[in-house]
């Protein structure tokens, strides 16, 4: 925008065309040098990381105060944070679980959609093995399928990676908690599964589409998929003690228990330490990770929000790959510099709608320290979805209340409040999650201020409804008479009848 603004300066002061174009050369060569520049710097920076290279202690000790900083900031309880090269992983651990103790650099934490890159990479395993193919239609392993549309038959594991399969996110069938349930016992229960678009069509992120993979990983292997993937990255899934994870309700994080759901080992409820996780990264520096990371990302599809699609890893324009996870509790990340060779793992133990833009921020801002450029992703406020529903949970109180203060009549005014508290209800408990295509129960998992909300509320409405019909009973009685007027009044009748 500058540069354009001094050409137009230049033209409108009849400069010649010789003389603009040698101060386009000047500027150009300015920002050139300045990009040179931030590379020389930005290398050293990479560099002092490194095993035994000096400077590496005080890069990690500035990384993890900025990290206990950042939370504090946004009021996560506490964080750990691995900063991964191909020859070293340095931990740290900062601020407290959720119930209030240090939290310890071991500390085992569930990972989120972060589980979905490493249950693609056991497919990467098996396909080198030669025990699936990418292009295989899951039919071919799965006996169970639904029925309800012949094209489920033609999805193939390679549209379940990268999310072309045409199948929903599928929160009906996510986050249960139920540890010990199979996910190919999900998928038989899976009788009014409707696809969204034709398998292989548009990109359409799907959770439910890891059931899948999971359910074909155990085919294949015989086993559990946390037993396969603990097998071959060790430490992830050792979940035997998980520490405590918070949800945020409204600015504070609360402890607040985590659903397990044992079918959702590939798509969100894989974990371990950030150690655990930061050694699965590392693999991606060594030449069978690099290798598969590089089929993985081969043919990316185009995604929301200018990024794109790999198989289980999301792709920057940049190059950088990079993925995001949530559970209730629980916000993870990583980002992997392949150019570099250098990665950024953090965990934290708080989730929720409202700040996860604001906990992406956080970790994409100390990758960028790493690699030596200023981050800026802390200045997003939070998730516009969450936001609108807040304002919608004040917009249906204040029209009920508004409404309510206006009317006379004890008991039509009663029987406001009465209707009043059911209606907010059901706007709460049924309409939304029909509006947002989620089950009720996501309400107290993701946005639990707003579950609270259209609970309260409608309780509320409801006792003011019964004062208000106690209190048109009460003005409807007649006034029992003083004995003191009755006799008054007794006195003046004897006078009248009886002069």
């Amino acid at each position: 925008m500058a540069r354009h603004y001094r050409i137009s300066i230049w033209f409108n002061n009849r400069m010649d065309i010789r003389e603009s174009s040698s101060a386009l050369r000047r500027i150009l060569t300015a920002v050139l040098a300045v990009v040179a520049a931030g590379q020389l710097w930005a290398a050293p920076a990479v560099a002092e990381l490194r095993n035994g290279e000096p400077g590496a202690q005080a890069a990690c000790d500035r990384i993890e105060g900025d990290l206990a900083e950042a939370i504090d900031e946004a009021g996560v309880p506490g964080a750990t944070v691995a900063v991964v090269t191909p020859e070293s992983v340095d931990v740290r651990a900062v601020g407290e679980d959720a119930a209030g103790e240090a939290l310890e650099p071991d500390a085992a934490m569930l990972w989120g959609s972060v589980s979905k890159p490493i249950a693609a990479t056991v497919v990467m395993r098996l396909v080198e093995e030669g025990r699936l193919a990418l292009d295989d239609p899951v039919s071919e392993y799965l006996q169970e399928m639904p029925t309800t549309d012949p094209r489920f038959r033609s999805i193939t594991i390679r549209q379940l990676l990268n999310h072309t399969s045409g199948l929903p996110f599928g929160a009906e069938f996510l986050d249960v908690d139920a540890p010990g349930r199979r996910a190919s016992d999900v998928i038989a229960a899976m009788e009014d599964l409707e696809l969204v678009g034709d398998p292989g069509g548009a990109y359409s992120y799907s959770s439910v589409g890891f059931v899948f993979v999971q359910a074909v990983i155990e085919e294949v292997e015989g086993e559990g998929l946390a037993e396969v993937e603990s097998r071959l990255f060790p430490g992830v899934g050792e979940l035997d003690d998980v520490s405590p994870g918070a949800r945020f309700v409204g600015n504070r994080a609360l402890s607040w228990r985590t659903p397990r759901d044992g079918a959702g080992l590939g798509y969100g409820y894989q974990g371990g330490s950030v150690g655990a996780l930061a050694g699965f990264v590392q693999d991606s520096f060594g030449e069978r990770g690099a290798g598969e990371i590089d089929e993985m990302i081969e043919e990316p599809v185009d995604s929301s929000g200018g990024g794109s699609m790999g198989l289980g890893w999301r792709v920057r324009a940049d190059g950088v790959v990079w993925h995001t996870g949530t559970v209730p509790g629980y916000f993870s990340a990583v980002h992997i510099d392949r150019e570099r060779q250098v990665a950024v793992v953090v965990t934290m133990n708080a989730s929720g709608l409202l700040p996860e833009e604001q906990l992406l921020g956080i970790t994409e801002d100390l990758f960028e320290e790493v690699r030596g450029n200023e981050g800026d992703g802390g200045g997003f406020g939070g998730s516009p979805v969450g936001l609108l529903i807040l304002l919608g949970v004040a917009a249906v109180v204040l029209v009920v209340v508004g409404l309510g203060i206006r009317l006379r009549g004890g008991r039509v005014r009663a029987a406001f409040w009465l209707a009043g508290s059911l209606v907010v209800g059901l706007c709460g408990w049924w309409l939304l999650p029909a509006l947002l295509e989620v089950p009720a129960r996501y309400l107290w998992l993701w946005v639990p201020e707003v579950a609270i909300a259209f609970t309260l509320i409608p309780i509320a409405l409801f006792g003011v409804g019964v004062w208000s019909a106690f209190r048109s009973r009460e003005r409807g009685r007649p006034r029992a008479r003083t004995g003191r007027g009755q006799q008054r009044r007794g006195a003046v009748g004897s006078g009248s009848a009886h002069p």
